[in-house]
């Protein structure tokens, strides 16, 4: 059983409220498989004045110390396939939350919770609230994570969670930890991600092109590079364009309307590749570009893709 102690009632309500809309066939259209990406309420109980929750039980522990076990200690980047499927996971569940008219305001590591097969499930609605706002509503999660518009003028809006998604990528792809004041932090909410470091994988091919002028014999090059990135690597680990970085700055603009919503984010390109491909959950290792993918499955890809916008396209 897992037992998870808290004293917000209101933790309780919000999971309430998106099951109960869950079990409403209107919703079926808009709650795809979002829904396995949030936690399940199980039952719920008050004793001693403690109101206790259970909810499923995440045998992988919290996003939190995944990072801390997989970045901190081997001091490695997690390969970008894996940060994609994250951003996946972790969209997939924030559109269901936002299509029942909930706003979580406290995203960040600690609140994603991972099921034994590295599956990734939003958790812990104490801060939330149900749209719309109440009158005189006043609550914020962590600085790290905190959208500007929540500190300077208590504007809540679906936009403030996608804030601080941003800025979990940028934790996840960079191997950071984010600061909670000064200069850095005020420059992550001004859209400025300079002090992260480039959080796209492009440098692996970087590192590839020089090991190659060093390397006089051309088969060997072409060869390398074949074994590297083959016909079905995903285009943006190669094409220069940076589409992570890319993303994760619309995620963070700092006009709350000029960035995406979890919708917008999912039907880019990129998010339909991740989804169709994935083979595991968002922290299980699939080689650094992902699951071989077949000529056949290509053409189906391609097909079924084919109205998707690249990224690339729409963020400068």
């Amino acid at each position: 059983k897992s037992l998870r102690k808290n004293i917000y009632n209101n933790n309780e309500n919000i999971i309430r409220k998106m099951d109960n809309n869950n079990n409403n066939e209107n919703n079926e259209d808009v709650n795809d498989d979002g829904r396995y990406h949030v936690l399940t309420l199980i039952s719920a109980w008050e004793s001693n004045n403690y109101l206790y929750i259970m909810t499923d039980y995440c045998e992988n522990g919290s996003l939190e110390n995944f990072l801390l076990k997989e970045c901190e200690i081997s001091h490695r980047r997690i390969d970008e396939w894996r940060v994609w499927k994250i951003l996946l996971e972790i969209m997939l569940g924030l559109k269901w939350i936002h299509s029942n008219n909930i706003l979580h305001l406290d995203l960040k590591p600690a609140n994603i919770f991972i099921t034994f097969d590295g599956l990734l499930k939003i958790g812990d609605f104490g801060v939330g609230t149900k749209l719309p706002v109440p009158t005189f509503f006043d609550r914020e999660g962590d600085r790290e994570y905190i959208a500007p518009e929540i500190i300077s003028r208590h504007e809540y809006s679906f936009a403030a969670d996608i804030f601080s998604i941003g800025l979990i990528i940028v934790e996840v792809a960079a191997n950071v930890i984010l600061p909670d004041n000064g200069a850095s932090w005020q420059k992550l909410r001004s859209g400025d991600l300079s002090d992260a470091g480039k959080l796209s994988s492009n440098d692996l091919v970087g590192s590839l092109i020089k090991n190659n002028n060093n390397n006089n014999d051309n088969n060997d090059n072409d060869n390398e590079f074949e074994k590297k990135f083959q016909n079905w690597t995903p285009y943006w680990l190669y094409d220069g364009q940076f589409t992570l970085d890319r993303l994760v700055k619309w995620m963070v603009h700092p006009i709350p309307h000029e960035r995406p919503s979890a919708e917008e984010v999912l039907q880019s390109r990129e998010c339909g590749i991740v989804q169709l491909r994935r083979q595991s959950g968002a922290t299980i290792y699939e080689g650094d570009c992902g699951p071989h993918v077949s000529i056949n499955d290509l053409e189906i890809e391609n097909n079924l893709l084919q109205n998707r916008y690249r990224i690339q396209d729409v963020v400068p």
